[in-house]
């Protein structure tokens, strides 16, 4: 969704990444991006220079820290060495351009080890996070739904009713 809404709001190219195929085809089908990386069977940073040889404007992790990719973050995490994974922020650091953008709207909550400040700072890059206000902004995203302006359907996978909760939560874990 994340990615329909770049689009919406003009980035030129949008890339999504993911390990799940299903939401990999989604994006491309329904978010319209233009390029998918699955980083189980491809590598992150070759397909990105490839793509963008000077790396995206702009990285977003939408993921957060439940999705640690190596042996030192698994470990670390289960060993209470640190809370919240930093692959993905490392990633994204290393990946966007100088003087880029890193923003973090996945869930974080504690503390993280090997964060790259050095290639951090030495690219110049604006760091921005925290998890969005929908009280500021639920009134002007209805109206561009309403309107259709954006079309938000093709997201709705499933209708159920309230009481169904603990099953509707069930089946969004398990990627079904």
């Amino acid at each position: 969704m994340i990615a329909k809404w770049a689009k919406f709001r003009g980035a030129a190219k949008v890339i999504a990444i993911d390990d799940v195929p299903h939401r990999l085809e989604m994006a491309r089908n329904i978010s319209q991006v233009d390029f998918t990386i699955n980083f189980a069977s491809e590598d992150v940073m070759e397909k990105l220079q490839a793509y963008a040889p000077n790396g995206p404007d702009c990285c977003i992790d939408a993921a957060g820290f439940r999705f640690p990719k190596s042996l030192s973050h698994r470990l670390q995490s289960m060993l209470k060495m640190e809370t919240d994974s930093m692959d993905i922020i490392q990633e994204m650091i290393y990946n966007v351009r100088k003087a880029g953008h890193v923003a973090l709207i996945g869930d974080y909550f504690g503390y993280g080890n090997q964060f790259p400040i050095g290639a951090f700072m030495e690219k110049g890059l604006t760091m921005r996070g925290g998890q969005a206000f929908p009280q500021k902004y639920w009134h002007q995203l209805l109206e561009l739904i309403q309107s259709g302006q954006v079309d938000l359907s093709p997201f709705v996978t499933h209708r159920m009713h309230l009481s169904q909760g603990d099953e509707a939560f069930k089946i969004f874990n398990e990627y079904r």
